[in-house]
C-alpha cells in the first residue's frame, strides 16, 4: 500500500527514476530519460510490461503516522548535514544527499514545491515545509561553508588593515537605527568583495547572477553579526563591561571582532579549549602541602 494521493502525483515521483509516462492518441508509453532530460531509448509501451501500474485507480491508502513522523525527522537530520556542509547546493546535491539515505526528492507539479518519497516505504513523506525552509540554499552552483567562510576570513582581515573600526567599516550610522532592538534597522555600506581574493576565485566560476546570490548571502550574515553584536553589546556582561568610558561603539566593535574571529579560528578555539579543560582536570586532581 502507498499513500500516493492522484496520478499526477505518480508521474511526479516516477521521474525522480529517470522515467516518464508518455499519453500518445492510441496508447501510453514509458520514457527513460537521463538528469539533463535526454531520451536514452525508444518508448516502451505500456501493454509490454508484465505488471502494469493501476493509473486510473490510484488513490491514497493512508500511511502509518509512526513512520511518516520518522521519516520526516530523518529528513530534517539530513537537511542539517547538508546545511552544515554547504552555504549553497544544486538540486544534484540535494538528491545525492537524501539518496545516500534511501530517499528521492521530487518535484510537484500542481505547485513547483519539492517533497520526499520513500521507495522502500512506498510512502510519500510530508516534506514541503522542511524544504521550503531551505529553499534559499538551494541554487544553480555549489558553495561550500568552507569556502563561504573564507571570503569572510578575508574580510576580516580587510576590515583589521583599516583606518576604521571594524563595525564602522560595515555599518551606514546615518542610515542606520541602532537604539532599540524592536525598532532597529541596519544598512550596512557597500562591500568591497572586489578586493577580496576568495571571493574573486569563486566568483570567476560563477556568472552574475549567481554572484548576485553570493553577496546576497554574505551581506545577509553580516547583518545577522551585527544584530547579534548589538544585543549582546547592550544587554549581556561581556568581559568588557567593566570598562569605564568605553562607548557603545566600542563595546559593539570588540563583540563584532570577537563574532567574526569565531570562524576563521574555529580549530584554534577548539584546540585552545581542549587544552583549557585539560588543564583544570590536572588542576583538581594537584595536590598542595603547607
Amino acid at each position: 500500500k502507498s499513500n500516493v494521493s492522484n496520478q499526477q502525483e505518480y508521474c511526479d515521483i516516477i521521474k525522480t527514476f529517470n522515467l516518464e509516462i508518455y499519453q500518445s492518441e492510441r496508447w501510453q508509453s514509458v520514457m527513460v530519460k537521463n538528469q539533463e532530460g535526454t531520451i536514452l531509448r525508444h518508448p516502451i509501451a505500456l501493454s509490454q510490461f508484465d505488471e502494469q501500474p493501476d493509473l486510473l485507480t490510484c488513490q491514497s491508502q493512508g500511511t502509518n503516522e509512526k513512520v511518516q513522523q520518522e521519516l520526516k525527522q530523518k529528513t530534517e537530520q539530513i537537511l542539517k548535514e547538508l546545511n552544515l556542509s554547504y552555504r549553497f547546493y544544486n538540486i544534484k546535491d540535494l538528491r545525492e544527499a537524501f539518496i545516500k539515505h534511501n530517499l528521492l526528492p521530487y518535484s510537484l507539479s500542481k505547485n513547483g514545491n519539492l517533497n520526499i518519497y520513500s521507495p522502500m516505504d512506498k510512502t510519500v513523506v510530508d516534506a514541503q515545509y522542511l524544504l521550503k525552509k531551505n529553499k534559499m540554499r538551494l541554487q544553480t552552483f555549489t558553495l561550500s561553508n568552507d569556502q563561504f567562510y573564507d571570503i569572510i576570513r578575508d574580510l576580516t582581515n580587510q576590515f583589521r588593515q583599516g583606518k576604521h573600526s571594524f563595525i564602522e567599516s560595515i555599518v551606514d550610522k546615518e542610515k542606520s537605527a541602532l537604539e532599540d532592538s524592536e525598532t532597529r534597522k541596519i544598512v550596512l555600506k557597500e562591500l568591497n568583495l572586489e578586493g577580496c581574493g576568495a571571493y574573486s576565485t569563486i566568483a570567476s566560476k560563477l556568472d552574475s547572477k549567481e554572484q548576485e546570490t553570493v553577496k546576497k548571502g554574505i551581506k545577509s550574515h553580516l547583518e545577522y553579526i551585527a544584530n547579534k553584536v548589538f544585543d549582546k553589546a547592550r544587554f549581556t556582561s561581556e568581559s568588557y563591561k567593566n570598562v569605564k568610558g568605553r562607548s557603545l561603539w566600542g563595546k559593539v566593535n570588540h563583540q563584532f571582532l570577537i563574532e567574526l574571529l569565531k570562524y576563521p579560528h574555529w580549530d584554534n578555539t577548539k584546540n585552545v579549549n581542549r587544552r583549557r579543560l585539560s588543564y583544570n582536570k590536572r588542576r583538581k586532581g594537584r595536590r598542595f602541602s603547607f
